[in-house]
């Protein structure tokens, strides 16, 4: 493959997943920015972590809450999760890799807070264990039912692949 056809293959990749984006996961978008809309309004923060790939866009998404997006407006609360490499391995040395999220929101996280979770290839093991933690501060667990999928148990939807790559996974 020639490298203009890998070029024009990869655009259109990406111009198909904005349009399965739009087309499948609008509810779950709009269920996630009226959740950390309702936790702004109330005086609380948003948390964000990620694994991989996923760092960049949580610092991202945090530079933004603070720094603003496209207009200037008042800083709001937020706090990344992955941005300090001395916490990370710290708690990785001395506790355990899994933990390296959940002793910060344990620290860190109040009720009301939201916690959002970017994964570039699924949730791993410390993504997990900040679930349980998150849920565990709600007084919920992953069998609960999941607001996010009705029918469904949170462990059940987070264990489900992303929607947007199915298709193309089943297509392969």
């Amino acid at each position: 493959m020639s490298l203009k056809n890998n070029i024009e293959q990869q655009v259109m990749e990406s111009i198909h997943t904005q349009q399965l984006i739009a087309n499948e996961l609008i509810d779950d978008i709009e269920f996630a920015v009226q959740q950390i809309v309702h936790t702004l309004l109330a005086d609380k923060k948003i948390l964000s972590c990620g694994n991989a790939a996923s760092v960049s866009s949580v610092q991202y998404f945090t530079a933004i809450m603070i720094n603003g997006y496209e207009r200037a407006r008042p800083s709001l609360p937020a706090i990344s999760l992955v941005n300090d490499v001395q916490m990370i391995t710290s708690i990785a040395n001395t506790q355990h890799y899994d933990d390296i999220f959940a002793k910060q929101l344990r620290a860190l996280g109040q009720a009301g807070d939201v916690l959002l979770g970017l994964a570039s290839s699924g949730v791993h093991s410390n993504g997990f264990s900040l679930i349980r933690r998150a849920l565990s501060l709600r007084g919920e667990s992953l069998a609960d039912d999941a607001p996010f999928a009705p029918g469904t148990t949170i462990g059940r939807a987070l264990l489900e692949p992303t929607r947007i790559y199915v298709k193309s996974c089943l297509a392969a």
